[in-house]
């Protein structure tokens, strides 16, 4: 058999393809990740050209906890379409996934361009701002743990005293 063209997609290829994506879609649907990303692969042999197959791929990668996975098929998914927006969304999640943060907030933000007010990637850009917070708060505590600081403590150094006033410890200049 020759190989596949996608500049010349076969019909009986194309249609094989949906059916994969169909069923892929169908076992997301009832929280089967594993069997959808097998169905999906499907789909990626018979059509190799489409991006949404694998952004479809990656979205249930990322729910069965396949980050890297899910991070491999939304980078081929924007190779297919470098302005396929829900493809950024799924780099984004699978970012976050990985607790990379910052480079998923950058997807978002990428997909946010081409596709403005899209309410998943607005969605994720959020969680990924909070996620970088909560993960600098939690190095600021262990920071405190390793040292043998307590919070209270420190509160003389430019915070609120015990009366609420602000700036108690300070020493004052003369």
């Amino acid at each position: 058999a020759a190989a596949h063209d996608p500049a010349d997609p076969d019909p009986e290829r194309v249609a094989l393809a949906e059916e994969f994506n169909a069923a892929g879609i169908e076992a997301f649907g009832e929280g089967r990740f594993g069997v959808a990303a097998e169905k999906l692969s499907g789909a990626i042999r018979m059509d190799p050209s489409n991006p949404a197959f694998y952004g479809n791929r990656s979205l249930a990668l990322e729910r069965g906890e396949r980050f890297e996975q899910a991070l491999d098929d939304a980078e081929s998914c924007l190779r297919c379409d470098p302005t396929y927006a829900k493809g950024y969304e799924r780099k984004g999640r699978a970012l976050l996934g990985l607790g990379e943060y910052a480079a998923a907030e950058a997807a978002f933000q990428r997909g946010l361009i081409l596709q403005p007010g899209d309410a998943g990637l607005e969605d994720g850009l959020l969680e990924a701002g909070h996620a970088a917070t909560r993960h600098k708060l939690e190095i600021v505590r262990r920071g405190n743990e390793v040292l043998g600081l307590d919070p209270a403590d420190l509160m003389g150094a430019g915070g609120r005293d015990g009366d609420g006033k602000r700036g108690g410890g300070r020493s004052e200049l003369r």
